[in-house]
């Protein structure tokens, strides 16, 4: 096992690091679905991007709570199943946006490569 998390912080900082910003994704996610866009397949993908990080928020509190080594065990297996779901979600949004506006959405392509990297990072 590495002693790293991403080549850079110690594990129990990563990890830390990386359950933050997958409670801040549920927030964002939560805010996309909830504003009620009229175009029904946005709400579908960012719907299916909030239970997704919904659920990784969920496991990564529990092994906050209770650090033990089935709730670390259960947090990784939340991430590595919501991952199959999340992927489809993400290349379905980046459709949408470049069909719907004609152009590349390339800040969105940049942001998702970044969390599939971290993503791919961490298993």
């Amino acid at each position: 096992m590495a002693d790293k998390y991403c080549f850079i912080y110690p594990l129990q900082t990563g990890m830390s690091f990386i359950g933050w910003l997958q409670t801040l994704a549920m927030i964002y996610f939560a805010a996309l679905t909830l504003k009620m866009d009229s175009y029904w397949a946005y709400r579908l993908c960012d719907s299916l991007a909030l239970a997704c990080y919904g659920i990784r928020t969920v496991y990564f509190w529990l092994m906050v709570c209770n650090e033990n080594a089935s709730t670390i065990l259960d947090y990784y297996k939340a991430m590595k199943w919501t991952w199959y779901i999340v992927f489809p979600a993400a290349l379905g949004s980046m459709t949408l946006y470049g069909l719907e506006w004609q152009v590349m959405p390339y800040w969105e392509m940049i942001f998702w490569s970044i969390v599939f990297t971290t993503n791919w990072l961490h298993f």
